[in-house]
C-alpha cells in the first residue's frame, strides 16, 4: 500500500509541475482552439499556409518563407523527385488557396478545387492536397495530377500534406496504403468501392494510376518549415507571434504539446524502480481496457434501448448474435417485422483504436446488389465493403461524430441532451426507410 500511495505521489507532482509549465507558457492558450478552427482544413491551416507561401502576402518578407519550403523539401526528397521543381523562381512566383480546376468530369479524372498551388514564371508548379481528418475524395490526387500533367508537363510536383505524412487512400490514387509514420493509421481498404458511375475494383484503379505523390508531414516537415519562418520573422512581433501560435496548435494536433511530455515522464516514473513498476501493476491488473470500452457501449446501448422504447419504431435494437463476429459493430439493428426484410443497419468503428464513426448495413441471408448498394450510399458518400459483400458500410453521415476518439465515448455517455441518440435514431430510421422494397 505504501508503494502505490507513493507512486500516486509522484505522479500527483508530475501533474502539478506540468500544469504550472503550461501555466507560465500559456500553452493552454491558442486563438485557433478558442475560435473553434483547430481542424477546419481551408479556412485555418490552407489559408494560413498559402500565405506564408505567397511571396506577394501580407507577412512582407517577400519570398523567404517560400525559399525556406523549398529548402525543406530538397533535403526532404531524392534527386528525381526534386528534379521536377529544380531552379523554382520563388521571386516571381504565386500561391492560390482554393484553386478551382473545372467541373469534376462524369469520370472523376478531371476537374475539382486544388488546396494550395505555387506557381513561377517558368510554368514550373508545387500541388498542394492538404488533409487533417477529411476522407480522401473520389480519384481526387489523380485529378489534379492530370491537371499538373496539361498545364505545367513534367514541371511539377504533387504533395499530399497530412499530419503524420500517411499515404493517400486507393480511393484517391489507386496505389495501397501505408505511412511514412507508425503514429498514423491506415486503414485497409476492403474489396469493392462504389463510385458514381457503379462498382470498379481496386485491381482495375492500380492499373490506371502511375502517380508519384510525395508524403509530407505536419509534425516533421511542416513544423521544422515554420520555426524557420519564425526566427526570419523574430524583429516582427505581430507575425512571429502569429506563427508562433500555429507552431502551437500543429503540436497540439500531432500531440507533441506539454501534455504528451507530462505522460512520458510519468511513463518514466512508473519505470523508474522496482517498487513503483510493481504499485502501478497492482493498480492496473485488474482492469481490462477492453472490457471498460465493452461496458461503455452496453451503457450507451441500455439508454438508447430506453429511447427508443418511447417512440413509435418499425425497427429495434437486434439482439441475435448475427453480428458479433464483426469487431467493427457496437451496435445493431434490425426490422420489428423479421419476414420484412434481411437487413440489419449497425453503427460501428472504422478500426481497432476506436476512430471514425461509421454507419453500415448488412444481408444476412445474402450479397448486398448494386440497387440497395446505391439507395445506403444516399449521395456522394464512399462506401466500402466487407465479408463477401454482405456487409456495407460508410462515414458516420453527421460530421459531429466522424472523427469519433474515445472522449466521444466519454462525452456521449455522460451527456445531458438526447442529441447523439435523436440523430441515431434519425439516421437509422432513414437507412431502413430507403432500401425499402
Amino acid at each position: 500500500m505504501n508503494n502505490i500511495k507513493t507512486l500516486l505521489s509522484q505522479v500527483s507532482d508530475i501533474s502539478k509541475k506540468f500544469e504550472e509549465i503550461a501555466r507560465l507558457t500559456g500553452e493552454n492558450y491558442n486563438v485557433f482552439k478558442i475560435l473553434k478552427l483547430t481542424t477546419a482544413e481551408v479556412k485555418t491551416h490552407s489559408a494560413f499556409i498559402g500565405e506564408l507561401l505567397n511571396p506577394n502576402g501580407s507577412h512582407d518578407h517577400g519570398d523567404d518563407f517560400l525559399q525556406f519550403f523549398l529548402e525543406m523539401l530538397k533535403e526532404k526528397l531524392n534527386k528525381n523527385d526534386f528534379e521536377p521543381i529544380a531552379g523554382f523562381n520563388c521571386n516571381k512566383a504565386r500561391a492560390k488557396v482554393e484553386k478551382s480546376i473545372g467541373k469534376i468530369s462524369d469520370g472523376g479524372n478531371k476537374g475539382g478545387q486544388i488546396d494550395i498551388i505555387i506557381t513561377d514564371d517558368n510554368k514550373k508548379a508545387i500541388i498542394i492536397e492538404n488533409k487533417i481528418h477529411a476522407k480522401d475524395q473520389w480519384k481526387q490526387l489523380i485529378r489534379y495530377n492530370s491537371y499538373g500533367e496539361n498545364k505545367h508537363k513534367d514541371s511539377y510536383i504533387l504533395l499530399y500534406l497530412t499530419l503524420y505524412g500517411t499515404t493517400a487512400s486507393i480511393d484517391s490514387t489507386g496505389k495501397a496504403e501505408e505511412s511514412t509514420d507508425s503514429e498514423a493509421e491506415n486503414v485497409e481498404k476492403e474489396e469493392e468501392i462504389l463510385s458514381k458511375e457503379g462498382l470498379e475494383t481496386i485491381e482495375n484503379i492500380k492499373e490506371k494510376s502511375n502517380l508519384n505523390v510525395i508524403n509530407l508531414s505536419y509534425k516533421k516537415d511542416i513544423l521544422s518549415w515554420l520555426e524557420k519562418c519564425k526566427e526570419k520573422a523574430v524583429n516582427h512581433p505581430m507575425l512571429r507571434e502569429s506563427i508562433a501560435q500555429y507552431i502551437n496548435l500543429i503540436k497540439l494536433l500531432t500531440h507533441q504539446t506539454i501534455n504528451k511530455r507530462k505522460g512520458k515522464e510519468m511513463i518514466n516514473t512508473i519505470l523508474a524502480s522496482k517498487e513503483n513498476l510493481d504499485a502501478y501493476t497492482s493498480i492496473t491488473k485488474d482492469i481490462n481496457h477492453e472490457q471498460v470500452k465493452k461496458e461503455a457501449w452496453r451503457k450507451i446501448e441500455k439508454t438508447l434501448q430506453d429511447k427508443m422504447s418511447k417512440k413509435p419504431l418499425e425497427f429495434e435494437i437486434a439482439s441475435e448474435d448475427t453480428l458479433k463476429k464483426e469487431k467493427k459493430v457496437v451496435i445493431s439493428f434490425k426490422n420489428k417485422d423479421s419476414e420484412k426484410s434481411n437487413f440489419f443497419v449497425w453503427l460501428g468503428l472504422e478500426n481497432e483504436v476506436d476512430k471514425g464513426l461509421i454507419i453500415g448495413l448488412f444481408n444476412c441471408k445474402g450479397i448486398i446488389d448494386e440497387n440497395i448498394a446505391f439507395k445506403f450510399k444516399d449521395g456522394n458518400s464512399n462506401i466500402k465493403y466487407a465479408r463477401n459483400k454482405s456487409i456495407v458500410y460508410k462515414d458516420y453521415p453527421s460530421s459531429s461524430y466522424r472523427n469519433w476518439y474515445l472522449k466521444d465515448l466519454n462525452n456521449v455517455l455522460f451527456s445531458k441532451d438526447n442529441k447523439f441518440y435523436d440523430d441515431l435514431i434519425k439516421k437509422v430510421g432513414e437507412i431502413f426507410e430507403a432500401i425499402k422494397d
